[in-house]
């Protein structure tokens, strides 16, 4: 059989089509690139989903793809699950004609649309079709069949409809244009981006007879969705969640997930307290692959028996069959019932399926653990060999997620030589990237519950993540655990080799050390979760990243837990060190210490819920940069807690100018600096604001910085007055 598109399975191609992917996908990837949201795709005509899958596996997108032809449908079904994107992976089992396209547009908002060589497929005129098309998103791609093929006698029409558009944004025509380019392979033919911003929506799910008004705000950074709900609480304004209403799944024949998996997840729903049984009807539901979200639960005031009256046969049929698959139809149809009896029974049946205790889980390991793979080939034989020898992966609860970001060397070959062994999933992309997106990469793909960044240049222990996994089964407020870790400067080096090495014992979590350093080690384990609390690592960040993704997960009021275990072995190398003292490096890190600063998110990483008076503030800047005089030498990088130091006395002059810590330690680096007559002035400060009990202590500075002196036991350092942290993290 000749197939069309390329097979493109987990950033490999399987097996390579007669048509030109590659070519087509540029400019729809230059437009994914634009977001920096999570965003949700149709493909219309998916044939064998390249598409969606690539832009799934590769942006994280919600793909609905739309595919008629039952040869393809079952493709699709075979190949979908092979995917480790399978999560983010919707298949619709339907030919969309123009009645179906029009009622889509009424109830759903699609951030791009993927019309490539469909239009000729439709029955209806051409220019009807098009404007249905373009309703359904922001922005559409058009691809119009090329002039050999028999079916396309009247494609000039549909090509004259589309450069006439008065949305078009840029037509391809065998070349490059603007900021989307196109390579444009030997059997490309005219493709069209059509811009044009969805502003609203018009019913609340497919076949509604109730109109409404709710208006959408889309931009590349962030997506809302502005409804007015009088009868309730007013104009409400929410976050866009990506996918598709569950009617709509349901209404278009819905293949892929497969259903029994959805009536189970809605059995198992957590319904917030006090939520009527109405939500949990079918169109209060957003289907964003694998994962369901419910929508209005608050706002759901009308009695099911209302809506049993309006419609009973849809409304039964269509709840039945999702809270339990195993419900026939016409069993569960009984016209003469009365509303609040079939209320009662559909209560009775979902209880039926809880009391089975089916559970069906999204995650399908404990834990999933990313490898970022760049220039890292002498590095990932033993990573992968070190994850292949935890505990955990010998009870099939460890998946192994690598993203190769367009690596130079070798590493691809390596690791499919590990997929043998099961369990074990390789992305490469298209073009390098930071450690960070990658990270992200690996998070959206992942199927764990828990979540840990295993670099490739270190080791864990044999045991390390189902210690781990372990303290967060059993401690659900806790939502990040970390340990003890070896330091070595020996490449591929192991915990049970004679190498000579040092040990570096993390404090226990205490979240404003994060201003120092990265206090919760180099592998924390995350609960997957919290990536949709506090979002995902900032991936324009090429050093810092971790920082400041465990400071936004601190100052959210989540909790860490040091564990008191060996849990793995770091390498230490010069390239590193380099990476973290460069300019990239102190330009992120001032900018990541200067955001923390401000007193709100301060005040929250001491686990304050409001700003304190402004003595009180000052006093915590003050003793907080006091405690950095025990962590000057903790590494080879005392210049940058020594400026830690110095941001935190600034502030807390900034707050309160007499903070007597302040001045003296400021002085004191000043001095040591050799900035005499700066850190002078700051002592002298210090003599006029400081207790009688303090003043002796600073005049023995003033003494010292008069002589010139630059050591540091030749001063009186002031310890913090509030804070009782003792740090000793390094034998």
């Amino acid at each position: 059989m000749q197939i069309y598109q390329d097979i493109w399975i987990n950033g490999v191609v399987k097996t390579k089509g007669v048509r030109d992917c590659e070519s087509r996908y540029e400019p729809i990837q230059a437009l994914c690139k634009k977001y920096k949201r999570p965003i949700s795709v149709l493909d219309i005509g998916a044939n064998l989903g390249y598409y969606s899958s690539r832009l799934s596996s590769e942006y994280g997108c919600t793909s609905v793809m739309v595919e008629g032809a039952p040869v393809y449908q079952k493709a699709l079904s075979e190949l979908i699950v092979q995917q480790n994107c399978r999560n983010k992976l919707i298949l619709l089992g339907t030919h969309l004609d123009l009645k179906k396209v029009k009622e889509m547009s009424k109830c759903e908002h699609f951030d791009i649309v993927l019309a490539l060589r469909v239009v000729h497929h439709f029955k209806e005129p051409f220019d009807a079709v098009i404007e249905a098309i373009v309703s359904l998103g922001d922005h559409i791609f058009f691809e119009l069949p090329t002039a050999s093929e028999d079916k396309v006698r009247a494609m000039g029409r549909v090509q004259k409809e589309l450069a006439d558009h008065s949305k078009v944004l840029s037509p391809y025509k065998f070349e490059k244009v603007g900021e989307y380019p196109i390579h444009v392979g030997s059997d490309m033919s005219p493709m069209y981006l059509v811009e044009n911003p969805k502003t609203g929506i018009s019913q609340p799910f497919m076949g509604s007879p109730r109109k409404i008004e709710h208006t959408i705000i889309s931009t590349f950074d962030d997506k809302k969705m502005v409804k007015n709900d009088p009868l309730n609480r007013g104009v409400l304004e929410n976050e866009w969640v990506p996918g598709i209403n569950l009617l709509t799944y349901h209404s278009l024949n819905g293949l892929y997930p497969p259903r029994k998996v959805i009536s189970e997840q809605i059995a198992k729903y957590p319904l917030p307290e006090g939520s009527p049984l109405t939500d949990i009807r079918p169109w209060n539901f957003i289907l964003g692959g694998t994962s369901l979200t419910l929508i209005d639960h608050t706002s759901t005031t009308t009695s099911l028996g209302t809506q049993f009256r309006d419609n009973p046969r849809n409304c039964m049929a269509n709840s039945a069959l999702f809270i339990n698959a195993n419900i026939h139809p016409i069993h569960a149809m009984d016209y003469n019932r009365e509303p609040e009896q079939t209320e009662v029974w559909l209560k009775q049946e979902l209880a039926k399926l809880k009391k089975q205790k089916t559970q069906v889980h999204t995650e399908r390991y404990t834990v999933s653990a990313i490898v970022s793979a760049y220039n890292a080939e002498r590095f990932i034989h033993g990573r992968l060999q070190n994850l292949l020898n935890q505990t955990l992966f010998k009870k099939n609860q460890l998946e192994i997620i690598v993203v190769d970001s367009n690596s130079p060397q070798n590493e691809r070959s390596i690791v499919e030589s590990f997929m043998k062994y099961g369990h074990v999933v390789l992305i490469r992309t298209s073009e390098r990237e930071t450690v960070s997106r990658a990270w992200n990469r690996g998070v959206q793909m992942a199927s764990g519950k828990y979540i840990i960044n295993a670099d490739a240049d270190d080791r864990f222990s044999e045991y390390a993540l189902e210690k781990m996994a372990n303290e967060l089964d059993s401690n659900p407020n806790i939502h990040a655990v970390y340990g003890d870790w070896q330091l070595t400067g020996t490449e591929n080096d192991t915990l049970d080799s004679d190498q000579k090495r040092s040990a570096f014992h993390y404090p226990p979590f205490f979240p404003p050390m994060f201003f120092y350093f990265q206090t919760t080690s180099y592998a924390p384990l995350l609960r997957k979760d919290i990536f949709e609390k506090i979002g995902f690592y900032n991936d324009e960040l090429e050093v810092f990243a971790d920082r400041e993704f465990m400071m936004r997960f601190s100052a959210s009021g989540l909790k860490a837990k040091k564990l008191p275990h060996i849990l793995g072995l770091h390498l230490e190398h010069p390239a590193g060190l380099k990476h973290l003292e460069g300019k990239t490096g102190a330009m992120e890190f001032t900018h990541l210490i200067d955001r923390f600063l401000a007193p709100e998110p301060f005040a929250r990483l001491f686990g304050h819920d409001s700003v304190p008076d402004k003595g009180m503030l000052s006093q915590l800047y003050a003793d907080l940069g006091s405690l950095g005089k025990s962590l000057f030498g903790i590494d080879n990088r005392p210049e940058a807690r020594i400026f830690a130091s110095e941001k935190l006395f600034a502030k807390a002059l900034e707050t309160d100018n007499r903070n007597v810590t302040a001045l003296n330690n400021m002085g004191i680096l000043s001095c040591l600096r050799g900035q005499q007559q700066q850190g002078l002035q700051l002592l002298e400060r210090a003599v006029e604001s400081g207790k009688e009990d303090q003043k002796s202590a600073i005049q023995a500075n003033l003494d010292a910085g008069k002589r010139g002196s630059t050591v540091f036991d030749d001063y009186n350092w002031f310890e913090p007055e509030n804070l009782n942290f003792q740090v000793q993290v390094r034998n």
